[in-house]
C-alpha cells in the first residue's frame, strides 16, 4: 500500500534524461487535449528512466491556468503503479496557451520535488512535451528522448 513516509526515506536516483515513446506521448497528448479549455493532469510510471504507463487524473481546479488533481484517484493510480512495479516518476500538466516552461504556481505547488515534471504546450499548431525539475527556487531542464528528436518533442 501507498505510504508517502517511505517515499521520503526511499532516495530515488536524480533523472537527467527521461524517455518517452511516440506512443507514451500520444496517450499524454489526447489525455490533456481532452479536457481543453482547462489545464490537464497526471502521473507516469517510470521504469528505468523511461515512461512507462500513464495516469490521468481529474483536475479538480477546472481552470485553464492551474490544477489541482482528485487526491483519491492520485491515490488509486500511485497504489496501482506500485502493484504493476512501475513507481510513479513523472507529473504532466498542460497549459492549453502555452508556453512548455514552468509557471511560479507550478513551482510552488507541493509535489514530490523528486519526479520529473512534463509539461505540454498546446498553444502551437504541435503539442510541445518539455520535462523539467523544479525545486521551490530553481527549474532545471531535463532532456526527453524517444521522440523525434531529443529535447523538446
Amino acid at each position: 500500500m501507498y505510504d508517502p513516509a517511505h517515499r521520503a526515506r526511499t532516495p530515488r536516483p536524480v533523472i537527467a534524461t527521461i524517455r518517452i515513446s511516440a506512443t507514451i506521448r500520444g496517450l499524454i497528448v489526447d489525455a490533456v487535449a481532452a479536457v481543453l479549455p482547462n489545464e490537464g493532469c497526471g502521473v507516469l510510471g517510470v521504469l528505468n528512466g523511461a515512461v512507462t504507463s500513464v495516469y490521468p487524473i481529474p483536475n479538480i481546479d477546472a481552470a485553464p491556468d492551474r490544477y489541482t488533481m482528485d487526491p483519491a484517484t492520485l491515490v488509486r493510480a500511485l497504489r496501482g503503479a506500485e502493484q504493476s512495479g512501475e513507481p510513479i516518476g513523472a507529473i504532466y500538466h498542460s497549459h492549453p496557451g502555452g508556453p512548455a516552461y514552468p509557471s511560479i504556481a507550478d513551482r510552488a505547488t507541493d509535489v514530490e520535488r523528486d519526479w520529473v515534471h512534463v509539461i505540454v504546450d498546446l498553444g502551437g499548431i504541435v503539442p510541445t512535451l518539455r520535462a523539467f525539475r523544479l525545486t521551490e527556487t530553481s527549474v532545471f531542464p531535463v532532456e526527453i528522448a524517444g521522440g523525434h528528436r531529443l529535447g523538446d518533442i
